[in-house]
């Protein structure tokens, strides 16, 4: 047991586990129809352990037995735990009112009315294009940030952009099957690229090589705490954005992913408007 964890057994033996919870989805998302966590309480502060099926490391039961040995190694745990001591993110912004994410353009019968948009892209190519061109010449003033979910190769990367210019979104999250393959589109493309599933695949030392790399986009549950955020925060270059994102998370995790990034002094949009998702 390290340092940090003694610390925390010290000083924080009055923290229990308070509600687990399992919902339903409305809609499957990433492979799982329902949402397990645990929210834990210290005082009046509370925080949610929630690791993700088929993305943590840790399993809830996992990072249960841990959080009952103080053993903050475990990312879930170690966000949680960190959480309860950051300093409250103000409520004067409301940071769901500045992003939004679209799962689909084409059904979509409204437009969101936030600044930052973030929307899946991935399919064909050409067709892509086409809807985030239509959608930019439309809404002008929003910054889209696109999520290819690793569904194409350079083939198919190089067609999206040809069909739509870089100037009409902010970047493409993990465009490529593969890290090889990110490889390869950067060194041969313009295209503007933020990592998120490669963070946890490959040392931040190799991916802030890439040339187009605009941004990294950070998970808390999946990644760790504020100290862990604020270690990668200092590695990465200037040019370089950071952004906290959700993994379905309830509103007590959503308000802890708020405090870390208010604690970190990110001025990045928060991926944090997956309430919707919950049935």
């Amino acid at each position: 047991m390290d340092i940090y964890s003694a610390h925390w057994r010290r000083n924080f033996t009055q923290l229990k586990k308070m509600t687990c919870y399992d919902r339903a989805l409305a809609i499957p998302l990433w492979g799982i129809s329902r949402r397990k966590g645990c929210i834990i309480q210290y005082q009046t502060r509370k925080a949610e352990i929630a690791p993700f099926p088929s993305r943590s490391k840790e399993t809830l039961q996992d990072a249960l037995f841990a959080l009952s040995q103080w053993d903050l190694s475990l990312p879930s745990v170690a966000f949680a735990v960190e959480s309860l001591t950051l300093p409250k993110a103000p409520k004067k912004r409301s940071y769901e009112k500045e992003s939004a994410l679209i799962l689909d353009t084409d059904s979509l019968p409204n437009f969101p009315l936030q600044k930052y948009v973030k929307i899946k892209i991935g399919g064909d190519p050409i067709h892509d294009a086409c809807r985030i061109v239509r959608l930019k010449n439309r809404y002008p003033d929003r910054v889209f940030q696109l999520d290819a979910n690793r569904k194409w190769d350079l083939k198919k990367a190089a067609l999206f952009l040809k069909n739509c210019p870089k100037e009409y979104f902010w970047y493409i999250e993990e465009p490529a099957f593969s890290f090889e393959e990110l490889l390869q589109m950067a060194e041969h493309l313009p295209l503007p690229i933020a990592v998120d599933e490669s963070l946890y695949e490959q040392p931040i030392e190799k991916i802030i090589q890439l040339p187009s790399l605009k941004a990294v986009v950070v998970k808390p549950s999946l990644y760790g705490g504020f100290s862990h955020i604020k270690k990668l925060q200092k590695q990465l270059p200037s040019k370089v954005e950071l952004i906290l994102s959700s993994l379905l998370e309830s509103q007590v995790g959503l308000d802890c992913i708020e405090d870390t990034h208010f604690a970190l002094g990110l001025h990045t949009p928060l991926g944090v408007g997956t309430k919707r998702f919950f049935a």
